[in-house]
């Protein structure tokens, strides 16, 4: 899966190199500039389950965890944009999350139809384990950074890493025992993603 993320990514950076010189250069964006778009992204997810049954006990988990994001976003100024997010995700087909960010993010041109910029978000998360019987709700905190490149005025590709942390609690069912509750603390590390953007 990591290989397969490098190939992709090398292809999206080789783009730009591509694309006819023809095409109008880009050095900013115009307030008012909407955008839309999706992002793909794999990443590595520590997890720390604290539950208040003595019976069933803590655990750790350490698993890949593979989203995807529709994103929309408008531009505050030639350097800011807001954006908000819908979030699918799914880890080792073992559970699946649906969820919602919204934050802001800020570009700095350092060539005609070259950006970098780094943002931050917050949202909010709801899922269910496989046994569909236990079901997570979280809060998130993202920071990320990232390149996007223009290949025209309407189009571009971005690529960067990101970093979440995710509070919340879980609620199982169990025989026997009956309900158990958990505190959920989650850190995705190194996180990279890729992604196409339209703008108008």
């Amino acid at each position: 899966m990591k290989s397969l993320f490098i190939t992709i990514t090398a292809v999206i950076l080789s783009i730009p190199a591509m694309a006819s010189a023809q095409n109008a250069e880009l050095t900013s964006f115009r307030t008012g500039t909407m955008f839309i778009g999706g992002e793909v992204s794999f990443s590595d997810v520590k997890t720390e389950i604290d539950t208040d049954s003595d019976i069933i006990g803590d655990d750790k988990t350490d698993k890949t965890k593979i989203k995807i994001s529709p994103v929309i976003g408008y531009f505050l100024n030639p350097n800011i944009a807001l954006w908000g997010q819908l979030t699918f995700e799914d880890v080792e087909n073992e559970s699946r999350t649906y969820g919602v960010m919204v934050g802001l993010d800020y570009y700095v041109s350092v060539s005609p139809r070259v950006f970098l910029y780094v943002g931050a978000g917050v949202g909010f998360a709801k899922g269910e384990l496989e046994d569909d019987e236990t079901k997570i709700q979280t809060y998130i905190a993202a920071v990320h950074g990232g390149v996007l490149f223009m290949l025209n005025k309407h189009v571009g590709f971005n690529a960067g890493l990101s970093f979440k942390y995710l509070d919340g609690e879980s609620e199982s069912d169990v025989a026997i025992i009956g309900k158990v509750e958990s505190d959920v603390t989650s850190r995705e590390i190194g996180a990279g993603y890729f992604g196409v953007k339209a703008f108008f």
